[in-house]
């Protein structure tokens, strides 16, 4: 499943914008705070002020003295004593200087501060500024007058605050600098983690996950394998792989875009992960392949599982109707742990390739005969190496006779080859393995340069024939290096056939039809090789212009002269190739009884081993020099 790289999300730009509007309202509550508190702070003083102001003027004496500091005096009484812990009174003359030492801090009175005392006798309360971090203070202006009631002097009261109205202030300054330090604070670790572990994290992530289908890529789907399989591990003792492979994902590209390839490539990923438990792993591994790692697995839950995906995607992939449509295969397989995660997965592609071979859309488990067959086919492999320089491989001739004199036409040029061991290795294990190595290409006209030298000792009227595999026909270089064969040997192309499957012509059709086209170009002959045995379509031979129909073996392998419609079905090939002007050829011709059979259905040519077993070709080339072997006339109707 999708991988989940940390338990805490960092906020993306919208958080850090809302982190910002945090702090900034902090930092501005805490000024509209302490301004409040503040403004409280200097409405109680000066009431306090004003209160012990009205007191001491019923007294005058107590401010005779025009400096005293120290404890509120003794004659108020104590229900009317505001509370401050002291009193200081300071001296000021008519003009509002200071003149009691100590005052000069005050500086003059206020102008409009001197008048009011001037023309009133009660007293007039200011608020004098302090410096940063304490309240302001209250300071009362008392008029001095003589028995003629003229202004003599100003008594100026302050009383000091108590102790807590400013640690409160500052107690209040201190949280709301703490606060808007913590949402910085806060805001720079955002920040670093948006401009350097952000990008770094999420560069490590896109190294372990699948761009396109958001589950693990082959490195961590391995990296989470050989976790489960570590014997260090608490993991359960087995661990099951699920190896998913789509079928055709490139005729689905063909026929509906690489979209409708990209859209089924996710969709694979999601019904995958959302079948498998939470503790499961899925990765893509190829292109077209999805590995699951099932902790705890069995076979018989493995095929369970297998079933279950096999049914939900049957059932909800999206794709396109028809040959298009895409399927998937599943292969699976119960590793114990210990095993290693290469070997794990070797076998989980075993049983994948067995589900294949079985057909699009199939099921198979792993079992230990897949494990020999895969040796085989590995030891067949490494034996196509310097096969050709060691005299290892070698070309083979069948003979083509015709039909009315079993006259030698022509031979089929076959690949032979045999192990370093001197035993020989079936074509039908050797030519598979070329083509999944890829090394089908250089082998095949390797084959044809060989062939088309050796014919060129043969009579003028006589061609070869050489298969050509489908694999080949996927370099777009084909049609070049088969014209470079034909002038560098400076042999005829009239005189060379080129062997092709039905297989071929499902895929890629306009990569095909080109190469036909340019093939056809070069002068050769083209012939469909195996008619009737795999993707038989009339619209094939109306499509391509091939020279030559080669009905398959099999059409005689079953042959009962008992029934007639055996020989109808061979009659109305041989009708439909006649009709569209190609040569008609019957292969797998073994009795002479059959031999007659398809001469009177008017077969053109024929080959098998009644005329000749495939030989080598210094026995072709005798073969051609001989009278031909007599057979029975046979009388041939006319078409």
């Amino acid at each position: 499943m999708a991988p989940r790289w940390q338990a805490f999300t960092f906020p993306d730009a919208r958080g850090v914008a809302m982190l910002a509007l945090v702090a900034l309202f902090v930092f501005t509550a805490d000024l509209l705070i302490q301004r409040a508190v503040s403004a409280a702070i200097a409405r109680d003083s000066v009431r306090e002020v004003a209160h012990l102001a009205d007191l001491l003027s019923e007294q005058p004496g107590l401010t005779d003295a025009w400096l005293w500091q120290g404890p509120l005096p003794a004659e108020l009484p104590p229900s009317e004593a505001p509370h401050f812990p002291a009193i200081e009174i300071h001296g000021f003359d008519v003009d509002g200087h200071p003149v009691s030492p100590g005052t000069t801090e005050f500086g003059r009175v206020d102008p409009s501060t001197l008048s009011a005392v001037a023309t009133g006798d009660a007293p007039v309360v200011t608020l004098v500024e302090r410096p940063p971090g304490m309240s302001p203070q209250a300071v009362a202006y008392l008029p001095q007058r003589d028995r003629a009631g003229s202004l003599t002097g100003i008594v100026g009261l302050v009383a000091t605050q108590a102790a807590g109205h400013d640690a409160l202030l500052r107690t209040v300054r201190i949280l709301g600098i703490g606060l808007a330090t913590l949402c910085a604070s806060l805001l720079l670790v955002v920040a670093f983690h948006l401009q350097w572990l952000a990008p770094r994290q999420h560069r490590q992530a896109s190294g372990k996950t699948d761009a396109l289908t958001n589950v693990f890529n082959r490195l961590a789907l391995h990296e989470a394998l050989e976790a489960a399989l570590d014997p260090k591990g608490a993991g359960p003792p087995t661990v099951g792989l699920l190896s998913v492979d789509i079928d055709r994902l490139h005729v689905l590209n063909d026929a509906a875009g690489t979209q409708a390839g990209d859209d089924y490539l996710r969709a694979v990923a999601g019904c995958l992960t959302a079948r498998l438990r939470a503790g499961d792993t899925v990765g893509r591994v190829a292109g077209d392949r999805f590995v699951a790692v099932v902790p705890g697995a069995t076979t018989t839950g493995l095929a369970a599982l297998a079933a279950g995906l096999q049914a939900a995607m049957r059932r909800d992939m999206p794709g396109v109707a028809g040959p298009a449509a895409a399927t998937v295969s599943i292969g699976h397989y119960v590793a114990r742990v210990g095993q290693s995660a290469p070997e794990a997965l070797r076998r989980a592609t075993l049983a994948l390739r067995q589900a294949k071979a079985q057909g699009r859309g199939g099921v198979a488990a792993h079992r230990p005969s897949l494990d020999a067959q895969d040796r085989r086919r590995q030891a067949v492999e490494r034996a196509l190496h310097g096969a050709w320089e060691s005299g290892r491989m070698e070309l083979y001739f069948q003979p083509i006779v015709a039909a009315a004199d079993a006259r030698v036409v022509g031979f089929e040029a076959l690949l032979r080859m045999r192990d370093e061991n001197g035993a020989p290795i079936s074509p039908t294990e050797f030519i598979p393995a070329a083509e999944r190595s890829g090394q089908i290409h250089d082998i095949g006209m390797e084959a044809l340069v060989r062939a088309i030298r050796i014919a060129t000792d043969w009579p003028a009227d006589r061609f070869v024939s050489v298969n050509l595999s489908p694999a080949q026909f996927r370099r777009s270089d084909l049609v070049e290096r088969v014209a470079a064969c034909l002038e560098s040997t400076g042999f005829p192309p009239s005189r060379l056939e080129l062997e092709v499957t039905e297989s071929l012509l499902i895929g890629d059709e306009e990569r095909v039809t080109d190469h036909l086209v340019g093939l056809k170009a070069l002068g050769l002959s083209l012939a469909l090789d195996d008619f009737g045995t795999g993707y038989s379509s009339l619209s094939y031979l109306f499509r391509f212009s091939f020279d030559k129909l080669k009905i398959d073996r099999v059409f005689l392998e079953g042959y009962s002269f008992e029934s007639p419609k055996h020989a109808e079905i061979i009659e109305i090939i041989g009708l439909l190739g006649r009709k569209l002007g190609m040569t008609v050829v019957a292969e797998g011709v073994e009795t002479e009884a059959q031999r007659e059979m398809l001469a009177r259905l008017d077969c053109d040519q024929m080959q098998g081993f009644l005329f000749g077993k495939p030989v080598s070709a210094a026995e072709a080339l005798r073969m051609m020099v001989q009278a031909p072997r007599p057979y029975p006339p046979v009388r041939v109707r006319a078409v």
